[in-house]
């Protein structure tokens, strides 16, 4: 999963020695980064009521002289801490400060160290700043610039990659201080360039440094499946992880009840339907997404001609995010027992179905069944990678009628990442 912005949150506008931060909606993983200034030298003390790990300090840049400094810190959250704060006290004169959030960061280690944090202090009307290297593709590249007096900045820039402003506070509490954060994603490794951007002449600190993407995913993988069941219309909540590349809902409801069409939605998102069959007095529907929201988010099936549906919802990690499913099909049959109509798969695939029957629990079959088979409505797969000619095969006790959607779901590309011994070969000349 590539990084992404998610949001950011600011402190006070006249702020002096102190600061409070309410924290927006994050997930598990979140990168949380915190960063202010103020007209000392000293780190203060960060508190407040959020409850995820300590904030680890990345950087302390001094300006003015030495006189002043700005500071970067972070955490990574682990789950939803909207509504909690973040303090700093014990402050010089004047403080101004933001949290900025990133999802797709690596889980474990530092998240802010891909590439050598390069900072500077800025006499007046030097609005530019030495590059920096990011060591692997798709590394997010982030510049701060610190101010007293305050002032707006505006127009940051770099060769590559685009930066976009995410964040900016400017306090006049005492004798006034500001802070601004843009950021953007560099597709590959690599020098950014010097950075440049706009203000009025002031006295002032810039740094910059990368956030490094969490590394890509070796292959498709199961990831959860949880019943979604419920009236029409009516939202069932599901966890969906932050890795998850595709998201499946089947379901059915029953055509003697008026049944004729159907719609679903995962966290706000309308899902595209990508299979429905009819299987006696069952009207099977099968629905898909890429890239869906994720954390705990509401899925709704709304029914044309029926009130109750009964649905599962099971997400997958690792696929393509683009014209998936590949192909799929969908057939019935009056046999205690199903094998799917074969389809032709790409290397490395997996072959993913849902399935409804009319008789007793699954006894058997050779494919990997991971839902509870709860009134007979399940997801199965093919258990791992496979390629060319691939089915799914279910047995049951009895001789209850199946209706059955198939599909294919592709592995994403393997995302090169190069180390930091690699930039450093290719920049010394190739040392072997």
């Amino acid at each position: 999963m590539a990084i992404t912005y998610v949001s950011n949150a600011l402190g006070g506008t006249t702020t002096t020695t102190s600061f409070s931060i309410t924290l927006p909606a994050t997930e598990a993983n979140d990168i949380i980064v915190l960063e202010f200034t103020h007209r000392g030298t000293g780190n203060g003390t960060i508190g407040g009521t959020y409850d995820g790990p300590a904030f680890t300090q990345k950087h302390d840049q001094l300006y003015a002289t030495s006189t002043f400094s700005g500071k970067t810190l972070y955490s990574r959250a682990t789950g939803n801490h909207s509504g909690q704060t973040v303090t700093g006290s014990g402050l010089t004169n004047s403080c101004a400060a933001i949290v900025t959030m990133y999802r797709g960061a690596v889980t474990t280690g530092d998240p802010l160290a891909d590439a050598t944090i390069v900072g500077e202090q800025n006499a007046l009307g030097d609005e530019t700043q030495a590059e920096i290297t990011t060591a692997a593709a798709e590394a997010w590249v982030v510049l701060v610039v610190a101010n007293s007096p305050d002032v707006a900045v505006s127009t940051q820039a770099c060769a590559s990659p685009v930066l976009a402003e995410r964040a900016e506070r400017l306090s006049t509490g005492g004798i006034d201080t500001s802070i601004s954060h843009a950021s953007g994603e560099k597709a590959t490794a690599g020098a950014t360039g010097a950075f440049t951007w706009t203000q009025n002449n002031r006295v002032g600190g810039s740094w910059a440094y990368a956030i490094v993407p969490a590394p890509p995913p070796s292959g498709i993988a199961f990831d959860t499946s949880t019943d979604v069941g419920a009236n029409s219309g009516v939202g069932v909540n599901a966890t969906i992880s932050a890795s998850t590349t595709f998201l499946v809902v089947h379901g059915i409801g029953n055509t003697s009840n008026g049944l004729t069409a159907a719609t679903a939605t995962a966290g706000g998102t309308p899902m595209v339907q990508i299979g429905t069959i009819v299987a006696g007095n069952n009207k099977y529907f099968a629905f898909g997404l890429m890239n869906p929201p994720t954390g705990t988010i509401s899925i709704v099936i709304t029914l044309t001609g029926d009130t109750t549906h009964l649905s599962r919802a099971t997400s997958y990690t690792g696929s393509k995010t683009t014209g998936q499913p590949a192909q799929s099909n969908e057939g019935t049959t009056g046999s205690g027992g199903i094998t799917t109509t074969a389809l032709t798969l790409a290397t490395n695939s997996w072959l993913i179905g849902g399935f409804r029957n009319d008789g007793a629990a699954i006894s058997g079959g050779s494919s990997t069944k991971r839902t509870p088979d709860a009134n007979n409505v399940f997801t199965g797969d093919s258990g791992g990678p496979v390629s060319g000619s691939q089915t799914l095969n279910f047995t049951n006790g009895n001789s209850g009628g199946w209706g059955y959607h198939s599909f294919e779901l592709e592995v994403a590309a393997p995302s090169f990442q190069a180390s930091p011994m690699m930039h450093m070969m290719g920049t010394v000349g190739g040392i072997m």
